[in-house]
């Protein structure tokens, strides 16, 4: 994996990590997606590439599949977003950001390098609001070619558990960030070692894969997001994959709560859905993991042809 930083438009910058292989001949059948990673809360661009065993490079080198990994607005050396207006929330300057600035730069970087034909965003919880946000507004002005849109570890009703009201309770001093102690996360995110979802292993690594997460984030996913979010939802023109997980302490799990979440996308062409199961919230570093990123990149690589067949 390569680090990189790209300069936006307005001056600011994006940090992350980046697996790029050679550029395709011209004569190559292949419709290629660029697969953009955005991470959730507490974690960062690294999140995707933990360690050998918990990584999307195997399969993206493996299928000489481009993929970027951005560290989001406000972590690692990623500029914030810019303050929130009243009248808006968090994630909707976020997903306005993502548009506007994050995505077209990265696409005029390295696009053309990779031979990429399209984008497609493959989300992990709280990076997937500033993402459904991002589809929407391109649904209207297509400021860059997207082909699909993957989501895991988020859902239609939080889970009201100790987690929630932690989250709460941390909220309530209006921090600028939060760092959330890994032997309070890890349990969360992983489950307990001895429920055997994930490798032993991943539990030496959750120290390094920590960020401080804004307050704001954490407010608007606590309080403000779930009254808002289908309408954005509900402009989202790309194929969708969902995936919740079967043991996810963070959101409400059962299939109507997948339905709940999915039908929202009432103007997506295919839409694919389930419960992951055996898996805890973080599905990436879970035993799951393998399987799910084979998945997303299959699913990837069909919406890049559908899109150059204008099937959509």
């Amino acid at each position: 994996m390569e680090p990189f930083k790209v300069s936006l438009s307005n001056d600011a910058v994006v940090t992350g990590l980046a697996y790029l292989p050679s550029r395709q001949e011209p004569s190559s059948p292949l419709a290629v997606p660029l697969i953009l990673a955005i991470h959730g809360g507490t974690y960062n661009a690294s999140y995707f590439f933990a360690d050998d065993q918990h990584s999307a490079l195997p399969l993206a080198s493996a299928l000489q599949l481009p993929f970027l990994a951005i560290n989001r607005p406000g972590y690692k050396d990623s500029t914030p977003i810019p303050t929130v207006p009243e009248d808006s929330s968090y994630f909707q300057e976020v997903g306005k950001y993502l548009h506007h600035e994050i995505l077209p730069a990265l696409w005029k970087r390295y696009a053309s390098d990779v031979g990429a034909s399209c984008f497609v965003l493959m989300t992990h919880s709280l990076g997937s609001p500033g993402a459904i946000v991002a589809a929407a507004l391109n649904a209207e002005s297509n400021l860059y070619p997207l082909a699909g849109l993957i989501m895991s570890g988020f859902g239609s009703e939080l889970e009201k558990g100790p987690g929630f009201y932690a989250q709460l309770e941390m909220l309530k001093s209006k921090p600028a960030t939060i760092n959330f102690p890994v032997e309070f996360k890890d349990p969360i995110m992983l489950g307990t070692p001895e429920e055997g979802m994930a490798d032993l292993s991943i539990y030496k690594q959750t120290a390094a894969l920590q960020s401080e997460t804004p307050g704001d984030e954490i407010s608007d996913a606590l309080t403000q997001w779930l009254d808002y979010w289908t309408k954005y939802a509900a402009k989202v023109t790309v194929p969708v994959m969902y995936g919740l997980a079967e043991s996810d302490h963070l959101w409400s799990v059962s299939e109507q709560y997948v339905r709940n979440f999915v039908t929202a996308f009432e103007k997506s062409p295919r839409v694919e859905s389930g419960i992951i199961l055996g898996s805890a919230h973080c599905s990436e570093l879970c035993k799951v993991g393998r399987g799910w990123y084979t998945r997303s990149f299959g699913f990837a690589m069909e919406c890049a042809v559908a899109k150059e067949l204008k099937r959509f």
